[in-house]
């Protein structure tokens, strides 16, 4: 336990656990640490050549119906 709050080195989010936002961002970060960079892709702004956006096209995902996570070559849709 810190008992001096300048020993909390770092950075320190701290939110509201019944608050949706805040646990998607919380969630975010966890990803973070887990994984390494998180990589927002809006796919109304991305090229149609993108091999990302390719693979969800054959896929057949709809995009209005979910979103996709992409992660160690597996794909979520939901």
């Amino acid at each position: 336990r810190m008992n001096n709050l300048a020993e909390k080195e770092g950075v320190w989010f701290v939110y509201d656990g019944d608050c949706p936002m805040c646990n998607m961002a919380a969630h975010a970060f966890r990803i973070r640490q887990e994984h390494g960079a998180l990589h927002l892709v809006n796919a109304r702004d991305a090229s149609n050549d993108d091999p990302l956006i390719k693979e969800i096209n054959r896929r057949q995902f709809d995009l209005d119906e979910g979103m996709v996570i992409y992660c160690q070559n597996r794909f979520y849709h939901g």
